[in-house]
């Protein structure tokens, strides 16, 4: 017990009982107040920690609602450079222009706002860099390949040649004299002249016979070899295919040029209900019979895009549809095939039909769209997918340009992930690329022994990696995991010299659907929608084999009315643009349009004036 304790206890034994009453009353009047204290504490304790939990609640909330809100920020500004980019910058995916580029290089041309830059100002860090790029990307990955382009030289052989001897005698004896002169030699001096397409009515005419002396009369029959009953030629259709598919002019403004050049014209309608039966009807069996042999590549490209048709019968107008686009292998040998399918949806029943058609091993090169693995799976091992190395590329692309590295150093530069990771990939390019030319045994040794180290140092980089690093940007981090997700597929190009290490070459096939689409929008019907399937196929085709697009045109459209209902294979095989066939084709209409064009034979050269030739004439 404590002293006070002891003296308090000593000091209550010395009160009466009235005071000893009242003090205890004091007391408890005492407690009570303290009791009623802490009860109101208590409670002014307990809602004030409610109230603390509320606010920490609503912090956190905050805060939640903040991070989204910057990670939102950061994303639409990342679209924003990225759709500025598409829209006013270069497309390409050339690291030397990537580490050169500003923000101010995608500013809106219609801005009156932002007008150029002052005179006599020094040159900012960003144009500073500039200069640096190319050094810096040489150094770490070496000259970039060069394309080979075929001299002027070479392209104006392949032209008619038309020849003509600037000379006039007359003026040459005014002013050296006459028989003073003589010619020596001549010089060659060339230009290119053009003459806009000619139409022309081509009359045919059938006899009437008059037979037994007059008693009958009868007439010989005609049918056109096209279209009975009508004035369309295959030079006709042939040109306006060519104009459709070729050079991607709707049919309406092929119409205005006729309109404005011959003053004859052939309605939009009808051009398309021409192609329309030519394509579902006469050269079905030949997009089909090309259906098959690209069905039969042991190696293929894919990919696809959207089209929109408004004429679908039970559907909205302007629902896209999509265009499949598949292609043998791009290094695979032999007679390349190129086929455009349409298909109502993305989905893999699409792939199915044309991957279906036969039932063996095949490796598809196509980017990351889960409905090529779906098929694979399906399949049981008979379907392989190998992903595209550019669609990874593409993503450090994104990644670089959102945080504008046109403001960076070249130290700052080599240390960022993004220009590792691309200078790694343009590397993996850079050795790949010019073993094209090689056998595809070689070209897999050539890989394991060069390309492969390169890759692996690329996925080594890659894995150092975290994803969920807040720290890079949401674009790096999608690259991480786009390279981690599809590893295999990345790498598959390594294991067999047949697969490109990338479906650049789908991607250029396919932009012939997108550059159409640009000028006629869209097609009115689903057959409409075959049709730009079939006759793409057809230019597809006739490119990649180098034969004259116009030149195959008109040669399907001359034969295949004669391929009967049923059979006709062999003729079928006639029909490919790389047949013997075809080809003697293409050579005697050239040799006939370059007679055409130069108009006969060239002239004979002048000789130099004699005396006894102007005796002669006199």
């Amino acid at each position: 017990m404590r002293a006070d304790e002891a003296v308090y206890k000593e000091w209550l034994h010395t009160l009466s009982r009235e005071a000893l009453e009242e003090e205890c009353f004091g007391r408890k009047q005492d407690a009570d107040h303290n009791r009623i204290l802490l009860e109101e504490s208590q409670k002014s304790l307990t809602a004030t920690s409610k109230d603390y939990k509320k606010t920490a609640d609503e912090l956190k909330a905050l805060r939640d609602e903040c991070r989204k809100l910057n990670e939102t920020i950061r994303h639409m500004e990342a679209e924003q450079t990225l759709g500025r980019r598409d829209r006013f910058g270069c497309r390409g995916e050339c690291l030397n222009d990537l580490l050169a580029s500003s923000p101010g290089d995608l500013k809106d041309p219609t801005d009156e706002e932002a007008g150029d830059e002052p005179e006599g100002e020094e040159p900012c860090l960003e144009h500073s860099v500039r200069s640096r790029a190319l050094h810096l990307v040489r150094s770490a990955t070496g000259r970039g390949r060069q394309k080979e382009k075929p001299s002027l030289s070479d392209m104006l052989r392949k032209l008619p040649h038309v020849v003509e001897y600037d000379i006039d005698p007359e003026a040459l004896n005014e002013q050296y004299g006459e028989f003073r002169w003589a010619i020596a030699f001549w010089h060659e001096h060339c230009r290119v002249e053009t003459r806009r397409a000619v139409r022309y009515v081509r009359v045919i005419k059938t006899a009437v016979l008059s037979v037994d002396h007059g008693d009958r009369m009868v007439t010989l029959p005609y049918q056109n070899p096209v279209f009975d009953r009508s004035i369309l030629t295959s030079s006709l259709m042939a040109s306006f295919l060519y104009n459709k598919f070729f050079l991607h002019l709707p049919f309406y403004r092929q119409e205005e040029d006729m309109r404005q050049t011959d003053g004859f014209v052939i309605p939009r309608q009808t051009m398309v209900r021409w192609a329309i039966r030519l394509a579902c009807v006469f050269l079905w069996r030949v997009y089909e019979h090309m259906l098959c042999l690209e069905a039969d590549c042991p190696y293929q490209n894919a990919d696809e895009t959207f089209l929109r048709v408004v004429g679908e019968e039970g559907s909205r107008p302007g629902r896209k549809y999509y265009v499949w686009v598949f292609s043998a292998g791009e290094l695979l040998e032999g007679h390349p095939v190129i086929v455009y399918r349409y298909g109502p949806s993305r989905s893999a029943e699409n792939l199915r039909e044309q991957l279906g058609i036969r039932d063996y091993l095949r490796t598809i090169t196509c980017d990351a769209y889960a409905a090529y693995d779906t098929v694979a799976k399906e399949s049981d091992g008979k379907i392989s997918v190998s992903n595209c190395l550019s669609h990874a590329r593409r993503r450090w692309v994104y990644a670089l340009e959102v945080i504008h590295p046109g403001g960076y150093t070249d130290e700052q530069l080599k240390e960022l992930p993004e220009v590792k990771a691309l200078i790694l990939i343009q590397e993996v390019f850079r050795k790949d690329t010019p073993l094209k030319k090689l056998s595809p045994q070689e070209r897999q040794e050539k890989r394991d022994t060069e390309v492969r180290p390169t890759m692996k140092a690329y996925l080594d980089f890659v894995h150092s990696l975290n994803p969920e690093d807040l720290s890079l940007s949401e674009k790096a981090r999608d690259a991480v995991s786009y390279t981690i997700h599809h590893e295999a597929g990345l790498t598959k190009f390594l294991d067999d010299g047949n697969i490109p290490p990338d479906n650049s070459f789908s991607e250029r096939i396919v932009k012939a659907v997108a550059l159409g689409r640009r000028n006629w929008l869209f097609a009115m019907t689903p057959d409409g929608a075959r049709t730009i399937c079939v006759f793409d196929t057809f230019v597809a085709t006739a490119r990649a084999n180098h034969a004259n697009v116009y030149y195959y045109l008109k040669y399907l459209i001359e034969k295949a009315p004669l391929i009967p209902q049923t059979g006709g294979e062999a003729l079928l095989d006639d029909l490919m643009p790389w047949s013997e066939t075809y080809r003697k084709y293409e050579q005697e209409q050239a040799a006939q349009d370059a007679s055409l064009a130069i108009g006969g034979e060239d002239p004979p050269r002048p000789r130099t004036p004699r005396k006894k030739d102007k005796q002669r004439s006199a």
